[in-house]
């Protein structure tokens, strides 16, 4: 019995919220991922079909959804095999797809443990995607994402996804949570779905986008060049990078924060993919005009990932990659991530429940991934 998991991964819970009551759950074809239906995740909610026509080539779990009419808070609780002090990813994912035929999409609150987490909001597109990401310690042995009815509609959830991660990476200086803002392919194909896992150990979406105004260079990458770093940006995304179309000019990221009070984490990926260069380029970054990271040389073949060690605020942001004096060839940048710290940290919600339990797994833990051993 269930036999047909092929991949049992170590750190990851998927779930395809809304599968009709009995479903096995299955292996997505593109991932090689298996999820499984969120019985003895949660323990309220309808299930429900999307209407609105799709692409059959869409996630699978994009195609129906668990819905919330009753209760102002309905929470789904994930217990990972590595419990606490561990650092995961959360992922929920929603999309409206008119299931209710009412041509309506609501608004409501997503809450992580007892806090806030982002309010989740649709555009006139009943096919647009929202996935809102988090990265979070948990100080308990388990994750409760809970849905916050607004009185502004009924609230859904289309899948929700928990990944470990290395324990050395994304720390912020007082623990909070980082909710994901952005995280870019530059050089990457616009027309292709963003990068995930097999390509991305941890599952991480990549967005490409566009930069026209930029001169886009690309090579073969290898895992090898990822093994000694412990972001592990996929060799899909470095393998592309933007660079000025002149040797003199610089790289700008900036952007206006929503308050001066949100700090943000920005970690930038770089790697050389013009292996015609002899000279290593050389470059500096300023925050706002003042030295924010000091000239370095970018290495060959070997990532490079340069990171704010301390939230960013600001009433506006501007890092500037820029070459020194000696460099003979311009920066370039093949991937950014940018973070919202979320502070305080999520306060775990109180009220525990009794996990079901099926024939072969243990429902609401990672287990339920896996054949039964």
């Amino acid at each position: 019995m269930w036999s047909w998991f092929k991949d049992c991964l170590w750190g990851f819970i998927s779930i395809d919220c809304g599968l009709p009551t009995g479903s096995r759950g299955y292996i997505y074809q593109e991932t090689s991922i298996g999820y499984v239906p969120d019985e003895g995740f949660t323990e309220t909610g309808d299930n429900n079909d999307i209407t609105t026509k799709v692409d059959e080539t869409i996630e699978p779990y994009l195609k129906n959804l668990r819905s919330f009419p009753e209760g102002k808070r309905n929470c789904y609780t994930l217990k990972p095999k590595a419990g606490r002090n561990n650092t995961y990813l959360v992922r929920a994912t929603f999309m409206y797809g008119n299931y209710d035929s009412q041509n309506s999409p609501p608004t409501f609150d997503l809450h992580l443990g007892t806090d806030l987490w982002t309010s989740v909001t649709f555009g006139s597109d009943y096919t647009h995607v929202v996935r809102p990401e988090i990265i979070y310690i948990p100080t308990t042995g388990y994750v409760d994402v809970c849905l916050v009815n607004t009185n502004k509609g009924v609230p859904f959830i289309s899948a929700l996804e928990l990944r470990l991660l290395n324990n050395d990476i994304y720390k912020t200086q007082s623990g909070s949570a980082l909710q994901n803002w952005e995280r870019n392919d530059y050089g990457g194909n616009t027309t292709q779905s963003p990068i995930r896992y097999k390509d991305d150990v941890y599952d991480r979406l990549w967005f490409p986008v566009e930069t026209s105004n930029l001169a886009t260079v690309e090579t073969e990458l290898t895992m090898d060049a990822m093994s000694n770093n412990d972001y592990k940006p996929p060799p899909m995304v470095m393998r592309t990078a933007v660079r000025p179309a002149s040797n003199n000019d610089s790289l700008v990221i900036g952007w206006k924060p929503k308050d001066t009070t949100s700090g943000y984490y920005v970690y930038m990926h770089f790697f050389e993919v013009d292996f015609t260069v002899r000279i290593p380029r050389q470059f500096s970054i300023d925050l706002n005009g003042k030295p924010w990271f000091k000239a370095e040389n970018l290495p060959m073949n070997t990532v490079l990932t340069v990171f704010a060690t301390v939230a960013l605020k600001g009433v506006e942001l501007k890092l500037t990659i820029a070459p020194t004096n000696v460099s003979t060839f311009p920066p370039l940048l093949n991937a950014v991530e940018i973070y919202i710290e979320k502070n305080p940290p999520p306060t775990p919600y109180t009220t525990r429940r009794r996990y079901a339990q099926g024939p072969n797994f243990i429902l609401g833990s990672e287990q339920s991934l896996c054949p039964a051993v």
